[in-house]
């Protein structure tokens, strides 16, 4: 019985991996070359999966800015600009083909654009006063795109789970052969 539980965890363990495999992190960035500030605006997304993304379920975290205001998580999918379109687009390749999302925090006083693809320009606004009421946007036609880096897996962990679901299926058939 014990046995059955460690295959059913290993098992468990490695559907679980391959799951989160199609759930993707980013880190994203954009040139603020106009606004209150200039510089750079920077990031990470998580939940995103190839193919369409209508933009919920998404976990945005802004990590820099060029006033060093306005960051953190708690950001919440509001919109397309274009109408009836996805909100990211991740090609098979992973490379993120098409960003198009407005998201908000603190009763719609601070504002996220994911875009430059069509639609929305990429944009970092807060109209908060203790925010230092910030706009930073990107209107450039040659930076003016919100630009997406994977982030990769840790490179041992498929690994280690192929090596356990090896280790439980060598277990099995050892017992498996003790009966016969």
């Amino acid at each position: 019985m014990l046995f059955r539980t460690s295959l059913f965890a290993t098992l468990l363990s490695v559907f679980a991996f391959a799951a989160s495999a199609s759930s993707l992190t980013y880190n994203w960035s954009f040139t603020a070359d106009f606004g209150t500030s200039l510089g750079e605006v920077t990031g990470t997304i998580s939940g995103l999966h190839v193919g369409s993304n209508d933009g919920t379920g998404l976990t945005i975290e802004v990590l820099s800015s060029p006033s060093r205001n306005v960051l953190g998580g708690g950001w919440t999918f509001d919109s397309t600009a274009l109408p009836a379109g996805d909100a990211f687009f991740v090609e098979s390749d992973l490379t993120v083909s098409f960003a198009d999302a407005l998201f908000f925090r603190d009763g719609f006083n601070d504002k996220l654009f994911f875009g430059g693809y069509g639609g929305w320009v990429p944009q970092l606004f807060s109209s908060n006063e203790s925010d230092g009421a910030e706009d930073f946007s990107s209107h450039s036609t040659s930076t003016g795109k919100t630009i997406f880096a994977p982030i990769p897996l840790p490179a041992g962990l498929p690994l280690l789970l192929t090596g356990l679901a090896g280790f439980a299926g060598l277990r099995l058939r050892k017992k498996r052969a003790a009966k016969v």
